[in-house]
């Protein structure tokens, strides 16, 4: 199921602009989080729908559970229009805390949805 990240409630960071479509102009430090994901039947995959003028945008994926935790870093290539592109992240199962997206300093990116696959 597509997650459209314009309805996140916790999002904070210096610069985004939230729209009814997307999230636009991410940059410095910001941090979608999403609390109590449940991993019922395991993931493998995650897909991002999202665009950046950039060469390389990188994206920190966190997911935590207790003190465990799980980083996975991604780029995401260049595109003028949003694009979706398929990650291969660890088998995730299961109840975690929370999961992030992290953008850090030099971020440029307008994110529209995820979603977690197997």
């Amino acid at each position: 199921e597509k997650n459209r990240v314009n309805e996140c409630e916790n999002i904070y960071g210096d610069t985004y602009e939230k729209e009814e479509d997307a999230v636009y102009g991410i940059g410095n430090n910001v941090t979608f989080s999403y609390d109590k994901v449940d991993f019922v039947d395991g993931v493998t995959k995650l897909v991002i729908c999202g665009r950046t003028e950039l060469d390389n945008n990188t994206i920190h994926v966190r997911f935590r559970n207790g003190d465990r935790i799980v980083n996975k870093i991604i780029e995401f290539p260049y595109s003028e229009q949003f694009i979706e592109r398929e990650y291969d992240i660890c088998d995730i199962t299961g109840m975690y805390d929370d999961v992030s997206f992290i953008f850090l300093p030099g971020s440029r990116f307008d994110f529209s949805w995820f979603k977690f696959m197997k």
